[in-house]
């Protein structure tokens, strides 16, 4: 799993129009531990920015993300049009909840076994 850093909690608000329409995008400063083609570790984390939900007017908007270390969820992942693989709205586990899926993961594949 891609291990995901916050350093802080601030977030970072644009809003525009764009054929009459206004639009809103919020996002959070991160750094994501990726690996080079490869496969070993890349030397330093990239820096990338999480996109928050900006909420609708029967929801409210995304919380930022504490400071921590997350793990991007699987279920982060869906398969697109022409059958590609793509990156929905990043969900993040804490380390707590990486565990545990983790471990309910090896015990499915050990009981198949």
């Amino acid at each position: 799993m891609l291990k995901i850093e916050v350093k802080s909690s601030e977030v970072i608000t644009r809003t525009g129009t764009k054929n009459g329409r206004d639009w809103k995008i919020t996002t959070q400063e991160a750094y994501a531990h990726i690996q080079n083609r490869n496969g070993s570790p890349a030397p330093y984390p990239e820096k990338i920015l999480l996109s928050l939900d900006t909420g609708t007017p029967s929801r409210p908007p995304q919380a930022p993300y504490a400071v921590g270390t997350y793990y991007l969820s699987d279920s982060s992942h869906y398969v697109g049009d022409f059958s590609a693989l793509r990156l929905g709205t990043p969900i993040l586990l804490t380390e707590a909840e990486y565990r545990m899926q983790m471990n309910a993961i090896f015990q499915t594949l050990k009981a198949a076994a």
